[in-house]
């Protein structure tokens, strides 16, 4: 159960950012070990691409939080997920006010991007040394792995359905004589 669980939460994840599972894992575990969870991670990340799609179609708002790190939606356009939140952390770890750097990841990460914010302390290079260390302690999850985990999860709860309906089948079937033994009683 653990196994189908933690993959389908992968599988989902990355169906819902465009990030492969790898990279999520190792994300995962960087935000954790900053204190953050794998959902304000993912609700970060989403909030970002949709910034990037908004400063690339026009948007002024979208264009000025980029602009106050240092980056427009053109240098982000050809990137990975993954490698656009590494570059959104580094042009947030460049600002040195505290209360700029705060305004600047919650614009471009939503409420989230106050909550990521230890995690985005070292800037890219931060990030992919808790990457590398999810990948030392073998925390990295294949993207196969976690579908074969979705796909176990998937019909083990198609059989639980099953042997629920088999349970309300059985029931109806006695529902009569139960209750005429009920009403005797």
């Amino acid at each position: 159960q653990q196994f189908a669980s933690m993959g389908d939460v992968f599988t989902k994840m990355s169906d819902r950012t465009g990030a492969s599972v790898e990279a999520l894992s190792e994300l995962a575990y960087a935000a954790e070990q900053s204190g953050a969870s794998v959902e304000t991670l993912e609700k970060g990340m989403r909030k970002a691409q949709q910034n990037i799609t908004d400063a690339a179609n026009g948007g002024k708002t979208a264009q000025a939080a980029l602009a106050a790190i240092g980056l427009q939606a053109k240098d982000l356009a050809n990137l990975s997920p993954d490698q656009q939140f590494k570059l959104i952390a580094e042009g947030i770890a460049r600002i040195t006010d505290p209360a700029k750097r705060t305004t600047a990841a919650m614009d471009l990460l939503g409420r989230s991007g106050a909550e990521l914010l230890p995690m985005m302390r070292g800037g890219a290079k931060g990030i992919e040394e808790l990457q590398a260390q999810a990948r030392d302690l073998g925390l990295t999850m294949r993207g196969e792995d976690a579908q074969a985990a979705t796909l176990l999860g998937d019909t083990m709860d198609d059989l639980w359905k099953v042997v629920r309906m088999g349970v309300f089948t059985v029931g109806s079937a006695l529902a009569p004589l139960l209750t005429s033994l009920v009403k005797e009683i």
